[in-house]
């Protein structure tokens, strides 16, 4: 019997060309993996479970939901790389037709608008446990790569839920539910046996703001900020004097936050640092960046 006031939601694909996501196995047997995540989620949490085909099919169900309900947590399956998650036949993409969620592609970002007011981020700037959590039950989507990867991308989107995703190609017997209350689990590789499994947290009040990961402005100046809240709040306060700001996270030097006034060329980093921007407008994109783009696509 559900104890809990909120509930959980599962949106797995149709389209599964090898059965990871079937909950009977090809002999008929119940799947024991899936079938003891959703159990052990059902006895504390209303669970909801929904085969989606299209990213418009994921939002026609979630506007269905009862505008009162609170998701504690919810899992989006598919196969999927490092940029995107797969629901659908891909050769049936059309307009109307999305197959798969991809990152910063205009559907993917209605779907996760139109989930965001069913979560809970009360509490999230001090991670308190009862926040959402969202697993990308997907392959690779949490896998380090030279821009955004679909980890990033959600995170952002879904600022003050606390998302978790995959380094790696990863199996259901490798995926270990540690907690099902307050979401937490580890995927143990079965070749190093290191965990696999990565999660990352924005605050809310970082959601409104464009967002590029492992970039830096390239003109900037260092700000005195404790944290990367800090650092928004002080470009927020300065009006058109930051247009831009720049956070190294854990950057060793103490020089974390720096302030832009426009971030019209950004550099790569490989200290893991992050470029938000208030305002897209008269922003320019490095032509040197949208090249390695095209080539890591290819």
């Amino acid at each position: 019997m559900p104890t809990a006031d909120a509930d959980v939601l599962y949106i797995y694909p149709k389209e599964d060309h090898n059965g990871a996501f079937a909950l009977c196995e090809d002999k008929g047997f119940i799947d024991g993996h899936m079938c003891f995540r959703l159990m052990s989620m059902a006895r504390h949490f209303s669970v909801h479970f929904v085969r989606v085909a299209s990213v418009q099919e994921a939002i026609a169900y979630v506007k269905a939901l009862p505008s009162t309900m609170r998701l504690k947590h919810v899992v989006l399956g598919g196969h999927g790389m490092f940029r995107a998650m797969t629901w659908g036949n891909a050769s049936s993409q059309s307009q109307s037709f999305m197959p798969y969620l991809h990152v910063d592609e205009p559907t993917a970002i209605e779907f996760l608008n139109v989930l965001y007011p069913h979560l809970i981020i009360d509490g999230a700037d001090s991670h308190d446990k009862y926040h959402s959590t969202i697993f990308l039950d997907s392959c690779n989507n949490g896998k380090p790569v030279k821009d955004k990867n679909m980890l990033n991308f959600v995170a952002h989107r879904l600022a003050g839920a606390e998302i978790f995703a995959s380094q790696v190609s990863f199996n259901a017997g490798e995926f270990v539910l540690d907690n099902y209350i307050h979401f937490s689990a580890s995927i143990k590789s079965e070749k190093t046996g290191k965990d696999e499994m990565i999660s990352t947290m924005f605050g809310p009040h970082l959601r409104e703001l464009e967002f590029h990961p492992n970039r830096f402005c390239k003109k900037k100046e260092p700000v005195a900020a404790e944290n990367i809240k800090q650092c928004a709040e002080l470009c927020q306060a300065a009006g058109d004097k930051c247009g831009a700001f720049t956070y190294i996270p854990g950057d060793a030097s103490g020089d974390s936050c720096f302030h832009s006034k426009r971030c019209k060329k950004r550099g790569k980093s490989e200290q893991g640092a992050m470029v938000f921007i208030k305002t897209a407008s008269g922003q320019e994109e490095d032509p040197a960046i949208m090249e390695d783009h095209t080539a890591e696509e290819r």
